[in-house]
């Protein structure tokens, strides 16, 4: 089992065994929900430019907002008009693109570029 869950209302992170993987990124999920009043569009803008030019010295990062730009062809999605997955820009999810960066480099900041960085500050050492 894994995975895990983040209930806003509650403040309660709760996971669904021992992953490591889960574990940060629904603490990242509980710690964006303080900061994303004021950061969510400089995210999402963010995202959008990392998508549009992949940094090639952070690979891990480039892969994920390669794929939460662009979604995913092969992932069958049909409550989308294109029948896949079209990403987190499209879904204009910045809660899981906040939560999924962090737990895709295992909350490793140096993995991820300056400007990224900048959003993790006082959650991850940077």
């Amino acid at each position: 089992m894994g995975g895990g869950y983040w209930f806003g209302d509650r403040r309660l992170v709760m996971l669904r065994g021992t992953q490591e993987e889960a574990a940060v990124h629904e603490l990242a999920h509980a710690w964006w929900d303080s900061q994303r009043e004021a950061q969510r569009d400089a995210l999402m803008d963010l995202l959008r430019e990392l998508g549009a030019r992949p940094p090639a010295e952070y690979p891990r990062i480039a892969e994920l907002a390669t794929v939460y730009c662009h979604g995913i062809k092969t992932q069958k999605d049909p409550s989308s008009p294109t029948g896949y997955w079209r990403g987190m820009l499209a879904e204009d999810n910045d809660h899981e693109t906040f939560a999924g960066f962090c737990s895709g480099v295992m909350a490793d900041a140096a993995q991820m570029p300056p400007a990224l960085r900048a959003f993790y500050r006082g959650f991850l050492r940077t």
